[in-house]
């Protein structure tokens, strides 16, 4: 029997990713709080509400584009260890900044504009990508003292290609939310819903192919292992 081939994406990766997701939206969450100074708060917000204005002028396809093509570049060079973990950080820095001042002018609290944030999938999809690319980065250096840099090569080479998915699937339910405001946030929930299902079935596919063992709580009873193993 031929052993089973290591999947690229398997538990001890997801673990990387979800550390570094977790302290991605904790900074996030925590630079929201922060009061900045009312010159840079300005200069913040002119340049947002610029960017803004020109995305409500544009098509649902041209807003998905645009916002596509803004995101993927960010992740793609987060890949880069070094750079991708000063790009990391930055535009962690920015986006919370980009919150403190827009609850500053608007008299919104923090809290609030965090929840309404949180709320919407397409944020979930953006973090979470970006978290992907990081632990990329991390997991690079790593396997050249580990001495597994052909096969990192491989699962990086897999993580691009779930993060331009990842944040081409965000940029359109981004785009569904500005272009019809409230409809918008409700439908973004209904198509992730409609898509997610597939995906994991196709996700759990792939394990079976590979040889590995199902996602967590998937085994049936006579499948689950025993926690009173016979001892040896």
């Amino acid at each position: 029997m031929e052993p089973a081939r290591k999947p690229l994406f398997d538990m001890s990766w997801l673990k990387v990713v979800l550390v570094i997701f977790v302290m991605e939206v904790a900074l996030f969450a925590a630079l929201s709080f922060v009061t900045l100074p009312a010159d840079q708060a300005n200069s913040l917000l002119n340049d947002t509400q610029g960017l803004v204005s020109q995305l409500q002028n544009d098509t649902l396809i041209s807003k998905t584009i645009d916002i596509f093509v803004n995101n993927v570049r960010i992740a793609l060079e987060e890949f880069v260890p070094g750079l991708g973990w000063y790009l990391f950080f930055g535009v962690t820095l920015t986006t919370g900044q980009i919150y403190s001042a827009l609850g500053s002018s608007s008299g919104v609290p923090a809290a609030l504009l965090l929840i309404t944030t949180f709320l919407s999938p397409h944020a979930w999809f953006e973090l979470a990508a970006y978290a992907v690319a990081m632990a990329e980065s991390i997991l690079l250096v790593n396997a050249v003292f580990r001495r597994s840099l052909r096969f990192e090569v491989r699962r990086a080479a897999g993580a691009v290609l779930l993060v331009v998915a990842m944040l081409f699937f965000a940029a359109f339910l981004e785009a569904i939310f500005i272009e019809y405001s409230f409809e918008g946030f409700a439908c973004a929930w209904v198509v992730t819903a409609v898509v997610a299902f597939p995906v994991y079935w196709l996700f759990r596919s792939s394990r079976r192919r590979l040889g590995a063992p199902p996602p967590f709580g998937s085994e049936r009873p006579d499948e689950a292992p025993s926690s009173f193993s016979a001892q040896p």
